[in-house]
């Protein structure tokens, strides 16, 4: 019978101790040094201590002297590039402004470095982690440019956001809801300790200097003159449903917000404006306006339809439906005009929602 194979054996060619009547002599011996070794080591480690002297182990001093290479040579600081035939005279452009002009300079600044222009495709280059939000209302291109004089530098961020919709949409989003609004003609704004935030048309711009200063202020009106100066695209958008909510209803503008896509938090709702006046608490309008009538009722039953998941119908007619929310109890009323889908969300109760909707509908008949 084939002896088995124990895989013991490749290193020990004995049986394992536990298992032996006898161990040999030499076993016993070895195993009695390992162990006196063992100790051995343990007690100079302890008779060590903290018994170290550096220059025992360490690079003499003149030994580092030896090998240094003296005082290091002056590096001049790197400066940023400008063309050849850059003008140097306070004021005087060094590099093409476009799309901003000559006034972009006033009060005798220069521009550090050059105009920078982004698209769609690379803006994440220059705001990485904040694309997105210009991205989904409409961006196009952003115009940056940093100015300077006497130590004091100030930035200029245009976006180029489309339609004037686009913008406002960046600029509800991002506003400071603490800080007053400001208007220059079409411009409006809001300050801040370096700078401004505002839009103008399809236009959103953020003004930042590097410190707070005095010169801060005037350098900030001139840019925001500056951005309100800038060419209108022919296809800046229509803004009749924001006329409606402002100068039909009355709406302040710091009230008025628009939601590009997934308005209500469907996705088949987009290109939704919203208002609201402070005499009318937490109630809110909402219009869009679709490409024709067909469009408009299609858009309207499938509101309808999602909404009735959570509110009960209160009445309904042709083309108008008034919903009480089963749990909160505030309305949600709709209607379709035309080409206009317009309603009222979050009235207190079905008086409120029928009046508001009879005003909102009353200024959309004004403008068909």
């Amino acid at each position: 019978m084939a002896r088995r194979f124990s895989p013991d054996r490749i290193v020990n060619p004995v049986r394992r101790r536990i298992f032996r009547t006898r161990i040999s002599p030499v076993e016993n011996v070895v195993s009695a040094l390992l162990v006196l070794v063992v100790l051995a080591a343990g007690a100079w480690v302890l008779a060590q201590r903290d018994n170290y002297d550096p220059a025992d182990r360490d690079i003499s001093i003149e030994a580092l002297r030896a090998g240094s290479i003296g005082e290091l040579p002056y590096h001049a600081p790197v400066r940023r590039w400008r063309p050849p035939d850059a003008a140097t005279g306070a004021g005087a452009p060094t590099v093409p402004l476009d799309p901003f002009p000559a006034t972009l300079l006033d009060g005798g600044f220069t521009v550090d470095g050059r105009v920078e222009h982004y698209g769609p495709d690379n803006v994440y280059v220059k705001i990485n982690g904040a694309a997105e939000q210009y991205l989904r209302y409409g961006f196009r291109q952003l115009h940056y440019v940093t100015l300077a004089r006497d130590g004091l530098f100030v930035t200029l961020e245009v976006y180029d956001q489309g339609r004037f919709a686009g913008a406002l949409g960046v600029f509800a989003a991002l506003r400071d809801p603490s800080r007053p609004l400001e208007r220059h003609g079409a411009v409006r704004f809001y300050r801040t300790s370096v700078g401004a935030i505002g839009l103008a048309g399809p236009y959103f711009f953020r003004i930042t200097a590097n410190r707070e200063d005095p010169a801060v202020t005037a350098k900030a009106d001139g840019l925001v003159d500056v951005v309100g100066a800038l060419p209108r695209p022919q296809d800046a958008g229509d803004d009749a449903p924001f006329r409606v909510l402002t100068d039909g209803l009355g709406v302040p503008f710091e009230n008025v917000s628009y939601e590009q896509e997934n308005a209500f938090q469907y996705e088949f709702m987009s290109d939704v404006w919203f208002g609201r006046t402070d005499a009318d608490g937490a109630a809110r309008w909402f219009l869009h306006r679709a490409a024709d009538e067909a469009a408009a009722a299609e858009l309207f039953a499938q509101l309808v339809d999602e909404q009735s998941l959570e509110y009960e119908t209160v009445e309904q007619d042709a083309g108008r439906v008034l919903l009480r929310h089963r749990q909160l109890g505030d309305r949600f009323a709709v209607a379709v005009i035309g080409p206009w889908l317009c309603g009222v969300e979050g009235a207190d109760d079905d008086g409120t929602a029928r009046s508001l909707l009879e005003r909102l509908a009353g200024e959309i008949r004004n403008v068909r």
